[in-house]
């Protein structure tokens, strides 16, 4: 995702920082700099070629995404103790209750034993300054002021919405908390031994968070799709054309996967392109997405449009999630669970096609270059290993 790729190239920047032997810090820096380019590319160029998108940004979104105050925390102790995230839904339990402080406190007390070793030892002080950044810059971005100035970036550079989701930036604060949840068995080894205190720091963890145990207490299932999954994918792979999907909310709750909302599975499940807005509703207010198209695909369908003016905005398919509405469309398949409807509508080729491919080649070019490098680092020093037993 263009968030984890942003996360990596910071790292990876802040990582050549670090002293020690090795490669020049610019050496470091070039290439992080260089692959991280390389990786965005399908992005950048989708972003460069495509029209319309800045249009459809949404800063109002910044303010349902921002971190979330956690009880008896506060938003900077929530995020110090990596939680705050917005979405309610994915909190356990234990944090939504004053227990919350007592896991903070675990997890924050086993990073300070580790941090003076660290401090001491140097290498590790720029992720260290990354995990302090990490924590304060999300907690200000929450306040009044912090909302403001964000949804001001926003509205005049529509591309930076990524900021927005404030908490998933604290991500960049794990590197430097595991680097200390070491040292501090480091720290401890002169009184403790190495492996108990070990186990009592993973202990400690996890028992702060029951809830996470066993699958989130046995939330965590498998599920079994409806063998009409296959069916209508089979019918809609035959021919790939353009797919509108019913009900137009990006969530669903479907029977079958229990009490949990799930992302609508159609748009991994088929290979044509599903038209999709992104569009969330979070505690009744709908955040618009990028889906400028499918937005008005949807509009079309909602005011009962006929096969013909369907067709021509470019749907080749229109997929019912549920009890089947009866359109007036031709029916491809229909089931207690879905109901596809054949529209046989398309759209031209993109003109940047072949540009799109080879930004996608760069990118694969690249996670090839990196499994080649992989394996001869470990050539060598299977080889550099043999040398010093003979």
């Amino acid at each position: 995702t263009p968030t984890g790729l942003i996360l990596a190239a910071i790292i990876a920047l802040v990582s050549g920082l670090a002293s020690g032997d090795g490669q020049s810090r610019t050496f470091c820096a070039v290439v992080s700099l260089g692959e991280a380019t390389a990786a965005a590319l399908p992005w950048l160029v989708a972003s460069a070629v495509a029209g319309g998108w800045a249009d459809t940004a949404d800063e109002s979104g910044v303010r349902a995404f921002a971190a979330r105050a956690e009880p008896g925390l506060g938003t900077l102790g929530s995020l110090a103790s990596l939680g705050g995230i917005w979405n309610a839904d994915a909190v356990p339990a234990s944090r939504t209750t004053l227990f919350a402080i007592v896991s903070a406190a675990v997890l924050l007390t086993v990073v300070a034993v580790g941090v003076p070793l660290l401090v001491r030892r140097r290498v590790a002080v720029p992720l260290l300054v990354v995990a302090a950044v990490a924590v304060v810059f999300p907690a200000l971005m929450a306040t009044g002021a912090g909302l403001a100035a964000l949804e001001a970036v926003v509205r005049a550079v529509p591309g930076l919405g990524v900021l927005r989701d404030g908490q998933k930036w604290v991500a960049l604060a794990v590197p430097g908390y595991a680097l200390a949840g070491a040292a501090a068995v480091v720290t401890l080894r002169p009184r403790i031994p190495a492996a108990a205190t070990a186990a009592a720091c993973c202990a400690a963890l996890v028992a702060t968070l029951p809830d996470l145990a066993w699958g989130v207490g046995g939330r965590v299932s498998p599920v079994q799709y409806p063998p009409g999954w296959p069916a209508a994918a089979a019918a809609i792979n035959a021919d790939p054309r353009p797919v509108a999907v019913l009900p137009v909310d990006s969530m669903r709750r479907f029977r079958w996967a229990g009490e949990a909302p799930v992302l609508d599975p159609l748009p991994r499940w088929v290979r044509a392109d599903v038209l999709s807005t992104g569009d969330l509703t979070i505690g009744g207010r709908t955040v618009l997405g990028e889906g400028a198209r499918a937005r008005e695909v949807q509009r079309l369908l909602v005011s009962g449009a006929d096969r013909e003016r369907l067709a021509a905005a470019g749907v080749g398919w229109v997929v019912v999630e549920g009890p089947d509405p009866g359109l007036a469309l031709p029916v491809a398949y229909r089931d207690t669970d879905l109901t596809v409807y054949s529209v046989g509508g398309d759209t031209p080729a993109p003109a940047h096609r072949h540009l799109m491919l080879a930004a996608h080649a760069v990118w694969l070019g690249l996670l090839g270059c990196g499994l080649v490098g992989m394996v001869v680092c470990w050539i060598r020093r299977r080889r550099s290993q043999a040398t010093r037993k003979l």
